[in-house]
């Protein structure tokens, strides 16, 4: 049975990220230049694949594991890909 955690709460807090206080990139991929793929990328756990050095998630320690939302707007988004040892999940909130 795995050992139970004990966090104070300024502990818990450093990790929860608040999507209010979350800023989006529209850098953190080179594809979101090209028309029809223009969006705005919010990396909430992780880096993820970003081709932007600057990139602050809002909960930075996580290894292998990511969580961003997207925001785009009609008829733009990701382009089609595929990641050899990722596995990717796109969740429309509206639309």
């Amino acid at each position: 049975m795995s050992e139970v955690i004990k966090m104070t709460q300024d502990e818990m807090s450093g990790r929860v990220a608040r999507f209010a206080e979350q800023t989006g990139n529209s850098q953190l991929m080179i594809t979101q230049s090209i028309p029809g793929f223009k969006r705005d990328i919010y990396s909430i756990i992780g880096k993820g694949v970003s081709e932007d050095a600057g990139t602050q998630p809002g909960i930075v320690d996580s290894e292998g594991f990511n969580v961003a939302y997207v925001g785009a707007p009609p008829d733009n988004g990701s382009a089609m890909h595929t990641h050899d040892k990722e596995i990717e999940v796109f969740i429309p909130v509206t639309g």
